[in-house]
């Protein structure tokens, strides 16, 4: 397992959500030392923690855990987006729903 890959996509995941490390350590029930630890990469989250991290946001445990190969193309990730959210779809709020669709119609990334 490499604890770069899982510390550059939490790094990543709360950059595009905009949640801080304070606010991933509260919904995950851990330290926000502890968080640290696992963007600096010294620590791989494991178990009940990896699962709370992934739920607090909204990927899977092994989108978190996997490495991507460079040639891939992004399909794997987007269709499990697509059961992602057709899983939670009710779940979300109408600001939620809003921030997305302005996400999938935007033209800059």
């Amino acid at each position: 397992m490499d604890n770069n890959v899982t510390a550059e996509k939490i790094k990543a995941l709360l950059e595009n959500q905009g949640i801080t490390q304070k606010e991933l350590a509260e919904k995950a029930n851990v330290t926000q030392a502890a968080v640290s630890h696992y963007i600096k990469g010294d620590r791989v989250p494991r178990g009940a923690i990896l699962l709370n991290i992934a739920n607090a946001l909204n990927v899977s445990t092994d989108y978190l855990l996997s490495i991507e190969d460079s040639d891939n193309d992004g399909s794997d990730e987007i269709e499990s987006s697509y059961r992602l959210l057709a899983r939670n779809s009710n779940k979300l709020t109408f600001e939620q729903k809003q921030r997305f669709l302005k996400l999938l119609l935007s033209e800059e990334k």
